[in-house]
């Protein structure tokens, strides 16, 4: 009975450290999602998946004197960009859900239209939907057009120490695929940061092995997903 007490006890102070230097039971392995409504106390059928969508956990550092922005590509995906200030062209990415490639950017036109490039090849150009809505940052904003609209906006990533990444399209839910960024908020809790309503996630460290994920919004503009807790659970 002392050693499962102190066991216990263990985990619970490595939990306590998870905002500080404790990550390696997230970031060092894998971890899969089920349908976790019935972890959330919900009395419904379980959601069996084909192939369990996979989720990684990794560090996240923020370059020095460098610029966050949050991208959503139409409703299927999360990423993030980082601009540093003494490269303003130049865009990387945080994770791999939208590719590792630093993406340089050209604005023409008033800044209402951009040219991408990848590794000095041209990679594609957009043009703006709508007004600029930010001088100073012309990035911010809407660009191109269907099936390849996307949205990026400004994101403060402070308190942030780790980022998740959902590797796979999760059938019938409405948590998209993508990069998100999370900070702790209690002892065994954490929350993502995001500058769009439906990026919003709480986690809650259940057990060792098990982390319950509720969406922190109530609705999405596709009705037909489910807008319920998630489990991500260790393999």
């Amino acid at each position: 009975m002392k050693k499962i007490i102190f066991i216990i006890m263990l985990f619970s102070v490595s939990l306590s450290l998870l905002a500080e230097e404790n990550h390696k039971w997230l970031t060092e392995n894998n971890w899969c999602i089920e349908d976790g409504r019935s972890l959330a106390g919900l009395s419904m059928g379980t959601i069996d998946f084909h192939s369990n969508p996979r989720v990684i956990f990794r560090v996240f550092e923020k370059p020095p004197r460098s610029v966050l922005y949050q991208v959503q590509l139409r409703n299927e995906l999360f990423y993030f960009l980082y601009q540093k200030e003494d490269e303003q062209q130049k865009f990387v990415p945080i994770g791999s859900a939208y590719g590792t490639d630093p993406l340089e950017i050209e604005f023409s036109n008033n800044n209402s239209s951009m040219t991408r490039k990848v590794d000095g090849y041209y990679y594609g150009s957009a043009d703006r939907v709508g007004k600029q809505q930010n001088h100073n940052y012309p990035l911010v904003g809407i660009w191109g057009r269907l099936p390849f609209l996307n949205e990026y906006q400004l994101v403060d990533p402070a308190a942030c120490v780790l980022y998740m990444e959902i590797i796979d399209e999760i059938p019938v839910w409405a948590v998209r695929k993508g990069t998100y960024l999370i900070k702790q908020t209690g002892e065994k809790t954490f929350e993502t940061i995001s500058s769009y309503p439906e990026g919003r996630l709480k986690l809650e460290v259940l057990r060792e092995n098990i982390i319950l994920l509720t969406p922190l919004f109530s609705s999405t503009r596709n009705e037909v997903k489910l807008v319920a807790p998630l489990a991500i659970r260790r393999n």
